[in-house]
């Protein structure tokens, strides 16, 4: 959408207000591209584990070893592996897998999951872009040239 906009008209230094269909990390990518700050609708997670506690957001991501902490602070970890899941509107994402075998023994997996294999943790390759959860009333500072937030 605004690959096409930006063909129309002038859109550096517009503000451009994305509703839930446009919070990928692809989307925000191309904004950052194209110089226009966004604000986000970030829906909720589609699914909830039985223990709200145990959602993917009280898990901590490590962007240095490549792994997950859970909340029961075992570490999940990939093997590398890039795989393409198609999206509900056919789109494919490529993501990792994250998992532990300390899951198996866990007293807390059936707080975290029902998969009697254990929790599996999806990581899309976007998310670099996107993984921060920011109130739609600010705005989202792309980075200037040198790194730093403009």
């Amino acid at each position: 959408m605004l690959k096409r906009t930006s063909g129309i008209i002038d859109i550096k230094g517009v503000i451009g207000l994305f509703d839930k269909g446009y919070h990928t990390g692809s989307e925000i990518k191309t904004a950052i591209d194209l110089g226009v700050n966004i604000m986000v609708a970030i829906p909720e997670h589609a699914s909830h584990t039985p223990d709200p506690n145990y959602d993917i957001t009280h898990f901590t991501y490590n962007k240095e070893n490549d792994t997950y902490a859970c909340p029961q602070n075992e570490t999940l970890t990939t093997n590398g592996t890039w795989y393409s899941k198609q999206r509900n509107n056919g789109a494919a994402t490529k993501m990792k897998h994250y998992l532990s075998e300390a899951c198996l023994t866990c007293p807390m997996q059936g707080n975290c999951t029902k998969n009697p294999k254990g929790r599996l943790v999806e990581r899309a390759n976007m998310l670099n872009t996107s993984n921060k959860t920011r109130p739609i009333s600010k705005p989202i500072k792309r980075p200037a040239k040198d790194g730093n937030a403009s």
